[in-house]
């Protein structure tokens, strides 16, 4: 609050105006110090009423939606924070979507797009819509999509092989042959 005390520096006294020119106003030009004086005064006065007591309206709240918490009247100080557990869940997210998250180190809430939270999860970010045989061989081992998961054929034995998986591979040889084998 201002002190209401304050005068120019010239230590002029207060012009106080007639009723008659507080009536009609004041024209423009110059104002003698004492004059100013008064009228900076006034100027205090004003500002300290306003702001005796509470100026801030206690009736007035701040009201906090899905995934803010923290709301309340304004008889206190309040503070707003992001509640994860109130945000609504979505099926799927474009890779432009942002994503909030609580950065531990530096202690504040950020945003990151999809794209770039799965690109620092290792990989090109990108997700996986189908599969491809490759090679010259033939048959198909992979066979589709189905929600997160890749579906592929399984290889199985005919007469005369064996099928076995040792480690990493799967093994094709000759099993028992009801004949011998020749060669033309």
């Amino acid at each position: 609050m201002f002190d209401p005390l304050w005068a120019s520096a010239e230590d002029a006294a207060l012009t106080i105006p007639s009723d008659s020119r507080r009536v009609v106003g004041f024209s423009c030009g110059p104002a003698d110090p004492g004059l100013f004086n008064f009228l900076f005064q006034e100027l205090q006065s004003q500002v300290n009423s306003a702001l005796a007591g509470n100026p801030v309206q206690t009736s007035r709240k701040v009201d906090t939606s899905e995934g803010l918490k923290g709301g309340g009247d304004l008889t206190q100080d309040r503070t707003l924070t992001l509640n994860f557990n109130g945000l609504g869940l979505v099926e799927s997210s474009a890779n432009d979507d942002l994503f909030a998250f609580y950065s531990a180190a530096d202690g504040v809430h950020k945003a990151i797009t999809r794209s770039d939270f799965l690109a620092g999860l290792g990989g090109d970010g990108g997700t996986i819509a189908g599969g491809e045989n490759v090679g010259t061989g033939a048959g198909n081992v992979f066979k589709a999509v189905s929600g997160s998961n890749l579906q592929f054929r399984r290889i199985k034995a005919d007469t005369g092989l064996t099928i076995s998986v040792v480690g990493d591979d799967v093994v094709v040889g000759f099993g028992f042959l009801p004949s011998d084998l020749t060669v033309d």
